[in-house]
């Protein structure tokens, strides 16, 4: 069982596997990104905690190179120079190979804050608070965050890579991830556009309700001849 149809169309590439032996069995949001409510002491005790300025867009991200930091760290830099108080929410770990990205959010200073664990509810209330999410992963077997932040009515840029199409649909500005200016533009769109903004708002909450860990439960059972 595989999590996307890129995924299988890989371990069929990759490792010569007959496709009719793999099933997809997609990944879903939690309802809790759905149901999440922000009360105005919740967001004020979020600012106060992480400093957090009044409009921000968000990345949930380890820094391993796949995941593309380093390319939206830069386009960030590029949006300060049209738009001082842009400010970009990075939250995720720091792992194998993160010295580059470390060295990068440095320099980007007070225009990029690192948070590298939070709990499952502020993370919701991330998602909640952010105008924009943004991942330009340049591969996922899945990638869930982008789902969440759908399902958090937060507009998204995802990288039109690997099996992020098919998780986003049309519910997202997709973009080159190996394009610094594709990204930042992207980015820019959604900070200055609150109509698209609430298209894509819209989108994405119709989009990620077309994901359900009961379908996944499903598939997953069938996948090994059980009725439901």
């Amino acid at each position: 069982m595989v999590p996307s149809k890129n995924t299988k169309q890989d371990v069929v590439r990759l490792f010569n596997y007959p496709a009719e032996k793999i099933t997809v069995t997609p990944l879903a949001g939690g309802e809790q990104f759905f149901s999440h409510v922000v009360t105005p002491e919740m967001h004020a005790a979020m600012k106060e905690k992480y400093h957090l300025p009044g409009k921000f867009f968000l990345t949930v991200s380890g820094f391993e190179p796949r995941k593309n930091l380093g390319r939206l760290i830069d386009a960030t830099m590029m949006l300060v120079k049209k738009h001082p108080d842009v400010k970009l929410v990075v939250i995720g770990e720091k792992n194998w190979k993160s010295g580059d990205h470390e060295k990068r959010l440095a320099a980007a200073g007070a225009h990029a804050i690192h948070i590298e664990h939070c709990g499952a509810e502020e993370l919701a209330t991330f998602y909640h608070l952010a105008r924009v999410f943004v991942f330009p992963s340049l591969y996922e077997g899945f990638g869930l965050p982008p789902l969440e932040a759908m399902a958090s009515g937060c507009p998204v840029v995802c990288s039109r890579s690997s099996s992020l199409p098919e998780v986003c649909g049309e519910a997202a500005l997709l973009v080159n991830p190996e394009n610094t200016h594709e990204i930042a533009e992207a980015i820019e769109r959604l900070w200055e556009d609150d109509v698209l903004r609430a298209e894509l708002i819209n989108k994405g909450l119709a989009h990620a309700r077309t994901f359900s860990w009961k379908k996944t439960a499903a598939a997953t059972l069938a996948a090994f001849g059980v009725l439901v």
